[in-house]
């Protein structure tokens, strides 16, 4: 990050395994994972821009979770804690959280956040002959591409996410906030739920919501569309 606000990144992997090769038909490029962003941050009201990889947190996790940490003390219960840690870049080279725009405007006492995201990931692909119709059975996240298979899953599926969160800071120690977004998927997914969890989410698009109010030190309580946690 530059004195004066900006910043660039890149990444690119290639796991044990992978062959380093440059092929247009399996979407190969030498490296078969990357990463980038450009960051501009305190530029008048706008607090932080990123253009590229970026993930979200706020209110916990309970519906945008970028990042998780437990509290060191001498309780037997651990205390779960994550901070409204906002936009950030997306560094990991591991699973996707989301690639596109994202922006915090700020001005007095509240922040304001959208973002919007447009990324392919992989996917077990299905077809009903009888239906004509095509389908995805699972979601693929630990982008490894070291088989015939693997690649047969690459991007095979588009997902679009758009949000935004309202966040209104009382004090220091005490805010209270709003998350909404929404996914939509360019073919259905349709798990198989025979052999695990019959309320696997299904479809091709689904919206979530969430609303936080925290006192640092003293309680915490975020109300999800279905779901709550109090601390």
């Amino acid at each position: 990050m530059h004195p004066i606000g900006y910043g660039i990144g890149f990444a690119a992997r290639k796991a044990p395994g992978e062959a380093f090769v440059w092929d247009n038909k399996t979407n190969r490029y030498g490296y078969n994972l990357f990463r980038g962003h450009f960051i501009a941050k305190n530029k008048g009201i706008i607090k932080t821009l990123i253009i590229g990889d970026y993930a979200v947190g706020y209110g916990q996790g309970l519906v945008l979770n970028s990042g998780f940490a437990i509290d060191k003390s001498c309780e037997t219960i651990k205390i779960s804690r994550t901070g409204n840690l906002g936009i950030k870049p997306n560094n990991s080279l591991s699973n996707i959280a989301f690639r596109g725009v994202a922006s915090t405007i700020a001005w007095s006492k509240m922040e304001t956040s959208f973002f919007y995201s447009i990324a392919k990931l992989d996917a077990t692909l299905r077809e009903n002959g009888k239906l004509g119709k095509r389908y995805v059975q699972s979601l693929k996240r630990n982008n490894y591409y070291r088989t015939k298979e693997d690649l047969n899953k690459y991007g095979v599926i588009k997902e679009q996410v758009i949000g935004g969160n309202i966040t209104y800071k009382y004090s220091k120690s005490t805010e209270v906030g709003f998350n909404a977004l929404m996914h939509r998927y360019s073919l259905p997914i349709e798990p198989n739920t025979t052999r695990g969890n019959p309320y696997r989410f299904s479809g091709n698009k689904n919206s979530n919501y969430s609303v936080f109010f925290v006192k640092h030190g003293k309680i915490c309580i975020f109300l999800g569309k279905k779901a709550f946690l109090i601390i």
